[in-house]
């Protein structure tokens, strides 16, 4: 039977009397109700028997005829043995049919042992006319417990694409309360049209729901009041048939998923699936039915087709969010061209309101950019196809804004028009406001910043537009449309006065820094887009700090301004299907990061989101964002407006969803699941064919002759079935003994817990015969508590008064830091005589948190820090086994302190010990080792700032073996550079300007010194492959430090006195003691020759001039003394023949003069007889070492002599 519009008559045309009485005879049995429903009764509201039919407006009745239903029905078992036999296994999703007859409501088991449970239906596109219709779905509780189920999804699958380009409708299981709570009677038209906000309405008490009797028996008004009428808030699209195949009868797929708590409820009910309706207008039918409730996720929502006429459908192209997230441009298309709307964000309603909307252009060829500022005081419009119809749109500084929706193009008074910067007018340009993070002089020192591919202009705009500053990184300028295509993102990427430009066609990424003046760039080289893994999303946190770069499978962290990287994290392993990432965002702020994958299986397998910890790169939730956008402002946050929100953008609406309702089995949320059992006195245990044996047994270790029995801890886990045994070895703490020891289960996963005196250690495994466990949680601890862990991954502690404390093993977060760091001191104790699996999985544990700050206030809080700063001759041994293989794991990664300074430096700490023992040395030259091999790995010269600040203090050690020194100086050389392409596109040749040059290409020079630029290479389009390139620190010539403040205020006050008056700053550069040997290394001559030409040279020069200067002047003096005395002197020959000037004062002139330029002549004689001097004297040393040496070569071979002797066997 084909499918007819409900309430339309059933016979041809009748008089006014017949249409009434066939009206009140025309009814549809509901088998699922069990009774029959008039159809004007159940569509319309009630009215009065005198009230004429009129009443019944002509809008209504055509949303009557359009209106559609079916049943469900269990598809033929025959469909799922077919299945069975193609695909050789059962088939996970239950099908279902639509019928047009009346059928019993199908009833859906909720089964919590698989997770996901799938119901798959077909709706076919025939016979319905084209337009957008609401999805109605008749849903009952059949017993459900809703504490089972974490939420219950819908999709919506193109059946020829087989693909859904839209987010699914998932609604969680505290909405499922509120939607299922039995409604109250009474309800007045206002309540009933009330959607449910997921995020403001509280949750429903009962968890236990009355079911509906199937049937035609039993039925009354309770039970119909009971039945759920549940509107998807998605619009589904009818568009006319292409093609008469099979496959357009069934245009569309809807996937209904049930996402389960495993083992929470033992029996934990059902649903029943009783029709399915399309309405064109679903709320003005259901408007008195308290059954009817709109799912509505969003906690705010623009629609901009609210309002308009029914024949102008306007579709979204492109927003932007004001600084402070209370407004949103919208760039629409609609019957009479572009236009720009713009809407303030409002919580409190369903639909935001208009504020202000223009009319752009009439034509939709044009390509518009649009920008709003921090409070929408102005927006921006830039033409990038014409250039002609860029403006500026400015708030009356008298305007306040009315909370009233306002009507399309009614407040334009409010906005005036402004011609922009003529430097921009006319200009192909992209723009952004740019605001700094001080909320106070926020909207004084806000912004506008142009770009075009190749320079960065920046605009005041407060009071006025000016031309604040420029600023270019690089390119072609005859290629700017290329250019500004290449960088889409760019908007997204200029946060915390940075700039970061991914160029992935040159292969390099570059952080550009607003506000410097020198060293303004730093970049690094990333695989080509020709490769076959280059990072194919990115994201810069909202302060500009961290940079995320993602690959299909992998995801890297670095730091934006060193690009250093900080971690990575691997996408997990999902089963057969090929999952990949499509996007990578930061959340709140840069503590966690938001991954989005895709997967090429069918929708109702696919794969969901992760919620990634950044400083332990670990997973701590899931969460179904596909095809959504997170919402991430450049600015601050404010209160009502979180930053943390899934922007979903359909044809014609933009809203906003609460990332939190689309967790799926929130780790956050397995704590709520956990019952009186779980803390009970017997632990809770399910039932295992596992046997758990701990033991402790004595073991020998050392040389034979110095063998050391020591107390080991073996716990053994052994299957009963399989017979298979896993065996884990620990040594015992001094003074410490087994406390307690147990083992549980939670959703695929093993726990065992160790308790000894003063160390509490949880292990976790997959629960395979073969998965090997991993070491998640170690604390130290004083008492002797009971510890146990819940099957919802709880890890509860029960002290000796009874009291209870939960700690999630979910959360990666550390609590409690110096129960850590006790821990950690533990572990290092138990590391030397541990199993190799044991040692394996306490550096797993330590890598995970060894770049996390302990404590926020002190970036010396860090387990590295801790560990060389807790040395002891005592715990040297275990220390020293301990970091070495920590140093040495193939994954292991610490990151130095972007403020590194002797209080935070490992190596400083450590060099700090020598001066009581010099055991710590081996330790020392471990932890430099590791510093000098990373930064060669990862080319990154930051992992030497701990070598480079402990120099000074390590010259200063007499003890410390000079050699070692040189070796260090030596390793310095020859790093490769880490921005190779970058370098090659930005470079000049540093070169001395009072040498005349021929001009070479790069490849020409002999080794050339290259400093970057930001104006891009010359030539380098025609530069030959230049094959090495290699970076040197200016820390291997001098160290920076703090000039040291007196004690004394009274002096420190003076000291800050002459420090200002003489412009010098207070951190001084103190040039290292290096040796003669030590210069030989290409790193420093080309430091040297550096610093030599573009400073050096120019105070040589003035002091030469200054020099010449002096020596001719005294020159002059001397030979003017002489003229003058020769003219103006008379002498005598005195009794004893000798000469007696008569002028004194010429005299003494003369003799000055005359010393003076003796002084200056023998100088050079003096400075070679110095020279001649120390070479004599070195000469004398090093032959007296030599003499040494022989003597105790002649010493040692006379011993050696003896002891063959002694030792040669006896004759007879």
């Amino acid at each position: 039977m084909a499918d007819r519009p409900l309430g339309s008559a059933a016979h041809g045309p009748s008089s006014s009397s017949e249409s009434r009485e066939n009206r009140e005879t025309d009814f549809i049995v509901d088998m699922s109700l069990g009774h029959p429903v008039n159809v004007h009764d159940m569509c319309v509201p009630a009215v009065d028997a005198q009230e004429s039919e009129a009443a019944i407006s002509s809008d209504l009745e055509a949303t009557l005829a359009k209106m559609r239903r079916w049943y469900f029905k269990d598809k033929d078992m025959s469909y799922f043995k077919d299945k069975e036999m193609e695909t050789g296994s059962p088939s996970p999703t239950q099908q279902l049919e639509l019928v047009d007859e009346g059928q019993e409501p199908v009833s859906i088991n909720v089964i919590t042992e698989t997770l996901s449970q799938c119901i798959e239906w077909h709706l076919s596109a025939r016979d319905i006319p084209q337009g957008s219709y609401d999805l109605v779905i008749g849903i009952s509780s059949r017993n459900l417990d809703l504490n089972a189920v974490d939420s219950i999804s819908f999709d919506i699958v193109d059946g020829i694409n087989q693909s859904s380009d839209r987010p699914n409708v998932m609604i969680p299981s505290a909405t499922l309360k509120n939607l299922f709570a039995t409604p109250s009677t009474g309800h007045n038209n206002d309540a009933i049209a009330s959607t449910i906000d997921d995020a403001s309405t509280t949750a429903a008490t009962n968890a236990q729901l009355t079911p509906i009797q199937g049937g035609l028996s039993g039925s009354n008004s309770s039970v119909i009041n009971q039945l759920l009428r549940l509107r998807l808030h998605d619009k589904i699209v009818v568009v006319p048939s292409t093609n008469d195949s099979a496959s357009s009868a069934e245009a569309m797929r809807v996937l209904m998923t049930i996402e389960t708590w495993k083992g929470v409820s033992s029996n934990p009910g059902g649903i029943g699936l009783h029709f399915l309706e399309l309405h064109s207008n679903s709320s003005k039918v259901y408007r008195n039915d308290p059954s009817y409730k709109k799912h509505h996720p969003f906690a705010w929502l623009i629609d901009v087709n609210a309002g308009a006429h029914k024949n102008d459908s306007k579709e979204i192209i492109s927003y932007s969010f004001s600084g402070d997230g209370a407004y949103v441009a919208v760039l629409i298309h609609s019957s009479e061209g572009q236009d720009l709307e713009l809407y303030r964000i409002n919580q409190d309603i369903i639909n935001s309101p208009l504020v202000c909307s223009w009319v752009l252009s009439p034509s939709k060829d044009i390509d518009f950019d649009i920008s709003v500022s921090w409070n929408a005081s102005q927006i921006v419009v830039l033409d990038l196809t014409t250039q002609q119809l860029s403006t500026v749109y400015n708030r009356d500084p008298g305007y306040k804004h009315d909370s009233k929706p306002t009507p399309s193009g009614s407040s334009e008074g409010e906005y005036s028009v402004r011609r922009l910067h003529s430097k921009i007018e006319n200009c192909r340009v992209k723009g952004t406001f740019y605001a700094s993070t001080n909320l106070a002089d926020i909207l004084k020192d806000e912004i506008f910043v142009a770009f075009d591919g190749a320079t960065l202009t920046m605009y005041k705009i407060f009071g006025g537009w000016q031309l604040y500053n420029t600023m270019s990184v690089g390119g072609q300028k005859h290629n700017l449309t290329d250019l500004l295509d290449q960088y889409p993102n760019w908007k997204e990427h200029l946060r915390g006065g940075r700039l970061v430009l991914p160029n992935d066609v040159r292969g390099y990424i570059s952080t550009w820094f607003l506000w410097k003046v020198r060293n303004n760039v730093t970049a690094m080289d990333i695989p080509t887009v020709a490769s076959d893994n280059h990072y194919i999303a990115t994201s810069l946190s909202a302060h500009g700090a961290l940079f995320a770069m993602a690959t299909k499978s992998t995801v890297d962290v670095y730091l934006a301004e060193t690009w250093t990287r900080l971690g990575s994290w691997s996408l997990p392993s999902d089963g057969e299907k090929q999952t990949v990432i499509v996007s990578v965002d930061f959340m709140s702020g840069y503590g966690r990061l938001l991954v989005s994958t895709s997967s090429d299986s069918e929708p109702a397998n696919h794969s969901y989101g992760y919620i990634v910890d950044i400083e332990t790169m670990t997973k701590v939730d899931r969460i179904d964002c596909r095809n959504l956008r997170h919402y991430s402002r450049a600015t601050l946050d404010t209160t009502n407006h979180s930053a943390s929100m899934l922007l979903q953008q359909s044809k014609a609406t933009l809203g906003a969803i609460q990332h939190t309702d689309r967790l799926v089995r929130s780790f956050s949320r397995v704590a709520t699941k956990c019952t009186d059992r779980c803390t009970s006195n017997d632990a809770f245990q399910p039932p295992s064919s596992s046997e758990l044996q701990a033991e402790v047994v004595m073991r020998a270790f050392g040389p034979p002759d110095r063998r050391e029995t020591i107390p080991l801890i073996a716990v053994t886990t052994r299957n009963t079935k399989t017979g298979l045994s896993k065996k884990l070895t620990l040594s015992r703490p001094n003074d410490s003994r087994l406390v307690g020891m147990n083992r549980s289960s939670a959703h695929g996963h093993s726990y065992l817990v160790v308790v000894l005196t003063g160390l509490v250690l949880v292990w976790r495994s997959l629960a395979l015969p073969d998965s090997v466990r991993d070491l998640i949680f170690a604390i130290g601890t004083t008492d002797d508590a009971e510890w146990t862990v819940c099957q919802h991954h709880q890890l509860h502690r029960r002290g000796k008064a009874g009291e209870i404390s939960t700690r999630s093993l979910l959360d990666p977060r550390i609590h409690n830091p110096q129960a850590f760091l006790s821990g950690i001191a533990r572990l290092v104790e138990i590391f030397k005589d541990a199993d190799e699996t044991s040692k394996r999985s306490i550096i797993r544990y330590v890598e995970r948190h060894m770049n996390q700050c302990l404590d926020p206030d002190n970036d010396s809080a860090t387990i590295l820090v801790y560990l060389c700063a807790s040395w002891t001759v005592e715990t040297h041994e275990h220390l020293l086994v301990f970091i070495r293989a920590l140093l040495k794991s193939p994954s292991f990664r610490w990151i130095p302190a972007p403020a590194m300074n002797p209080a935070n430096n490992p190596i400083s700490i450590l060099v700090g010990h020598l001066e009581s023992n010099l055991m710590a040395m081996d330790i020392v030259e471990i932890v430099i080792a590791y510093c000098i091999h990373q930064a060669k790995v990862d080319s990154d010269l930051r992992f030497l700032n701990p070598v480079f600040i402990s120099l000074r203090a390590a010259f200063k050690q007499r003890d410390i073996d000079s050699g070692l020194l040189t070796r260090v100086m030596r390793s310095f050389a020859y790093f490769p550079a880490r921005d190779y392409h970058f370098v090659m596109d930005h470079y000049t040749i540093a070169r001395s300007f009072y040498k005349r040059h021929r001009w070479k290409m790069l490849h020409q020079q002999k080794n050339p010194i290259l400093q970057t630029n930001s104006t891009g290479a010359v030539g380098v389009h025609v530069e030959k492959f230049t094959p090495h390139l290699y970076v040197a620190s200016f820390d291997m010539l001098w160290s920076v430090e703090d000039i040291a403040v007196p004690s004394n205020w009274f002096l420190a006050l003076c000291q800050r006195f002459l420090l200002f008056v003489s412009s010098t700053s207070r951190k001084q550069r103190i040039l290292r003691s290096l040796e003669l040997d030590d210069l030989d290394n290409p790193a420093l001559i080309a430091l040297i020759r550096f610093k030599w030409m573009k400073i050096g040279f120019t105070y040589w020069l003035l002091k030469t001039l200054l020099l010449t200067y002096m020596i001719g002047y005294f020159l002059g003096a001397v030979l003017t003394g002489l003229y003058d005395s020769a003219i103006s002197a008379w002498v005598e020959w005195d009794d004893d023949l000798t000469w007696r000037v008569l002028d004194g004062e010429d005299g003494y002139q003369y003799v000055i003069s005359i010393t003076i330029l003796l002084v200056l002549l023998q100088l050079p004689l003096l400075m070679d007889q110095l020279r001649n001097d120390l070479k004599e004297q070195l000469e004398a040393q090093r032959r007296q070492s030599d003499e040494k040496i022989e003597q105790l070569q002649a010493q040692l071979s006379e011993i050696l002599t003896v002891l063959k002797a002694v030792t040669a066997p006896r004759g007879g």
